[in-house]
């Protein structure tokens, strides 16, 4: 009987996933990140930059590399420079970085004592803004199954996502979405997403008008399970072309790659190192 049980969810297996609608592979995905958020923030990592401005031809002009470490300081992200231009920092920018995570560090331990103070509730207000926009991304697009890709040795449904006409976001911020359309691959097993590409469709503009991404921007984004339980960024790609403050025009691209995970408990203590697994 178990042979012929086995043989029958084979075959049944196919049709049981084509029975998932694209927008039902996305939601679950939606869900997961949520949860996998928990997880991420026990993970301090390192964040190599390279940003390079480039001509009209695509040629570049000027580029700045930036390292930094990032972790969690009294349940906040904290970035920390720790090279430029790939160099190890100068004794007296390290004493700078020194002198101002001590700040940090005494200013957020303040703050934790009061669970009311400003900078706790921005926080806060930040986070539930970001579960607000997430949670209108299945309203925003039409998803569109286009079959299944190889990512990394397993596979994914690749999706389109194309903006929904006549979306009205209920969060400021998901106006942007209006703007964006692209793919996703989303691993099978675990529904977590492992790619994105994306391109703007129209101008969109950041902080009060300050900044403007221009219609045809690109943005590339991957990530990896590491230690077997979490999914983390491994890489960012972003191609721009806009205005800074409403007068410098800009053309650039943001190379970011995330590596040196490694799980802390609260006392700061490692208690796992996990690099991006391919």
């Amino acid at each position: 009987m178990k042979p012929i049980l086995s043989l029958l969810l084979l075959c049944c297996a196919p049709y049981a996933l084509a029975e998932q609608s694209a927008l039902d592979i996305v939601k679950r995905s939606l869900d997961l990140e949520h949860r996998n958020w928990s997880r991420a923030k026990d993970y301090t990592y390192r964040q190599h930059e390279i940003f390079r401005e480039v001509d009209a031809a695509g040629h570049k002009k000027s580029e700045q590399l930036h390292t930094y470490d990032i972790f969690m300081l009294y349940s906040r992200p904290y970035s920390r420079l720790v090279a430029k231009d790939g160099k190890p920092l100068s004794a007296s920018d390290e004493a700078k970085q020194e002198e101002r995570y001590r700040r940090e560090l005494e200013k957020r331990r303040k703050q934790s004592e009061d669970s009311g103070s400003k900078e706790s509730r921005d926080w806060e207000k930040r986070r539930a803004q970001q579960r607000k926009f997430t949670e209108e991304i299945p309203e925003a697009y039409n998803f569109q199954l286009l079959g299944t890709a190889n990512i990394d040795g397993k596979p994914a449904w690749m999706i389109q996502a194309d903006p929904k006409p006549g979306f009205q976001p209920r969060e400021p911020r998901a106006k942007m979405l209006t703007k964006i359309r692209g793919k996703l691959w989303i691993d099978q097993t675990e529904y977590q997403w492992v790619k994105i590409e994306a391109t703007t469709t129209d101008t969109i503009s950041f902080g009060l008008v300050l900044a403007r991404l221009a219609s045809g921007s690109s943005f590339r984004f991957e990530q990896r399970r590491v230690n077997n339980e979490v999914w983390l960024p491994s890489h960012m790609e972003i191609g721009m072309e806009g205005r800074l403050a409403l007068v410098k025009k800009m053309r650039a691209t943001l190379d970011i790659q995330y590596s040196d995970y490694r799980k802390f408990q609260t006392d700061s203590k490692v208690i796992a190192t996990g690099e991006v697994q391919d």
